[in-house]
């Protein structure tokens, strides 16, 4: 299984001042194993949260829901709690929904 992290930061133009209209900074988060890819993020003013976003086997979008047992979910969420995120989510169809196992 292989993690690879990268920093964002997606923001409007600045105006006259400086100021952005919005701006957002977060680390991504790309598990892969073989053919299957989990994708997360984690916005910096929540450093301690952690989103799910993504999964996919070869280029098909996957429940989320239904791959809580999968080992390449189990990996992410020990990895995730290994650089202290506390609070995992994924993404669903009614919104962000907290990973059973993350419940506290």
């Amino acid at each position: 299984m292989k993690v690879e992290t990268s920093h964002h930061i997606d923001a409007s133009e600045p105006d006259a001042h400086g100021m952005h209209d919005w701006h957002y900074e977060y680390d991504m988060f790309l598990f892969t194993d073989d053919n299957l890819r989990l994708a997360a993020r984690s916005y910096s003013d929540t450093s301690h949260e952690a989103h799910f976003i993504g999964l996919e086997r070869k280029h098909k979008q996957l429940n989320i829901a239904e791959e809580f047992g999968q080992p390449l979910m189990l990996f992410a969420i020990a990895y995730l709690r290994s650089v202290g995120k506390t609070e995992l989510n994924y993404l669903g169809p009614d919104g962000y929904q907290p990973i059973p196992s993350s419940k506290k």
